[in-house]
């Protein structure tokens, strides 16, 4: 994890996923869906942004941003 820019979680359903906790240990942020336990992660990390499960535009728009 150490070379990447960011985790990217586009998922359609998710319970609460460990990666995103360990993205954050490493001073990641992530982009994810607002499903499962991730909203309540990622608004408690500081660190991560949230688009909608399926809005494909979204999640491009903010994974472009991220790597600018």
């Amino acid at each position: 994890m150490g070379n990447c820019l960011f985790l990217c979680i586009p998922s359609r359903n998710e319970a609460s996923p460990v990666v995103a906790l360990e993205a954050f240990s490493f001073g990641k942020p992530i982009i994810a869906t607002d499903v499962g336990g991730l909203p309540e992660i990622v608004r408690q990390s500081g660190a991560g942004l949230l688009v909608r499960s399926g809005d494909v535009d979204s999640l491009t728009e903010q994974m472009s941003r991220l790597v600018k």
